[in-house]
């Protein structure tokens, strides 16, 4: 059997007791704010925390600092690339929180950088496949489901695939066509 049933409850109970002892813990080093670069930490911390009793903390994912460091003129982006580049829209700060501009907005104050969109993007956009622990419970469907994305990478003609989650990266790496980059956005 490839699927063992589990304790919800359980599971839930041992968040909420991970939440507080978490927030017990930010209060007494006085944490105000939180940067991931992980999209699933970051929907964690911004979605979930709240309701299981964590106070609430300004959470920010990495293009929304970075963005915001560029509206603030802190962050300046010059001469680094000479490339086409595709951007895949991460479910969990996609579908499920709303970011899909601020990763553009950064990527469009990259100079001699073209930003190529993908058929299906901002809240259209295909899964990659790791995420939900597909991609240790069912690699095969994982791995078809980032062949598929790595389909629309491909018509776009783009050098690199930008994305902003590391799941999202390992999996495309796996199947990305010779001489594509996958990178990090940061």
């Amino acid at each position: 059997m490839l699927w063992k049933p589990y304790d919800s409850h359980r599971i839930l109970d041992d968040f909420g007791r991970n939440v507080e002892a978490k927030t017990k813990q930010f209060d007494e080093i006085g944490v105000r704010r939180i940067v991931t670069p992980c999209a699933g930490c970051y929907r964690t911390l911004k979605l979930d925390y709240p309701k299981y009793g964590g106070r609430k903390i300004e959470v920010l994912h990495m293009p929304e600092l970075l963005a915001r460091g560029l509206e603030e003129g802190t962050v300046n982006f010059s001469n680094l690339f000479n490339v086409m580049l595709t951007y895949h829209d991460r479910c969990h700060i996609g579908r499920h929180v709303g970011i899909y501009e601020q990763p553009r907005r950064v990527l469009r104050n990259v100079s001699n950088l073209e930003l190529v969109e993908m058929k299906s993007n901002r809240e259209y956009a295909r899964c990659c496949g790791a995420g939900g622990s597909v991609l240790s419970g069912f690699p095969e469907i994982s791995r078809s489901l980032s062949r598929v994305r790595m389909i629309e990478t491909k018509e776009t003609r783009a050098d690199i695939l930008a994305t902003t989650c590391p799941f999202c990266n390992l999996n495309f790496r796996e199947s990305a066509p010779p001489g594509l980059k996958i990178l990090d956005l940061t």
